[in-house]
């Protein structure tokens, strides 16, 4: 599916939310891709929505050591190979905790605005540039998804929850027993509903692998 263009911006049918690292260890460029990849389709602060990092424990603990003007990870064997004297890719920003950090010592200043404890009831661990980054185990490592929110229930959002459109069957119903003179009898409760993606370009997916082919996780319940 070819995303829409915005702002005088063409892309190509071959456009994924499906990214690599294309190296074994997570670094500052791939999230930045997968960042930019929300934002250059018109998602994000632009449009009033909040950028959120979505990752496993794992991934959290190498975002919180990124600094911004230096090297987010050592240089792989073939980079080196390349070029004795290649260096990490770069970050443009500092990771700062949030506010529910414990106590810690230090001699920066922060300046702009501190993440907030919790966004929507999920605990914030800290920012990258404009996203807050959540830590989840329901993120398998190795993985991290970027998604832009506008919080419960927006139209901005890139899931989105859908009921069946006759209003008979919405909401919380109560089917009777068989009985008609005691309803009550063998009643239950039902409630349908589903999801679908209304915002495929709000959202990515960024694969921690050497491969530049992205590989689903596997869930095991």
């Amino acid at each position: 599916m070819t995303p829409p263009p915005y702002m005088g911006v063409e892309f190509p049918s071959t456009t994924s939310h499906y990214l690599t690292t294309e190296n074994v260890m997570l670094d500052s460029r791939g999230v930045e891709n997968a960042i930019k990849a929300v934002t250059s389709k018109g998602y994000g602060p632009v449009a009033g929505a909040q950028l959120l990092v979505l990752c496993n424990e794992r991934e959290a603990d190498l975002i919180s050591t990124w600094r911004r003007g230096l090297p987010s990870r050592e240089p792989s064997e073939d980079e080196l190979t390349i070029n004795p004297d290649a260096i990490g890719p770069i970050a443009k920003y500092d990771f700062v905790l949030s506010k529910s950090a414990p106590a810690y010592l230090t001699e920066e200043t922060i300046v702009g605005r501190q993440a907030p404890e919790e966004f929507n009831g999920l605990p914030v661990f800290g920012s990258y540039g404009d996203a807050l980054v959540i830590k989840s185990t329901l993120i398998p490592a190795g993985y991290l998804i970027v998604a832009a929110t506008g919080g419960p229930g927006s139209d901005m959002n890139p899931i989105a929850i859908r009921q069946h459109p006759t209003a008979d069957y919405q909401g919380l119903r109560v089917i009777p027993g068989a009985d008609s003179q005691y309803p009550i009898t063998n009643s239950f409760l039902q409630r349908s509903f589903g999801v679908g993606a209304k915002h495929r370009g709000a959202a990515a997916v960024l694969q921690v692998t050497a491969s530049s082919t992205y590989t689903a996780p596997v869930f095991v319940v």
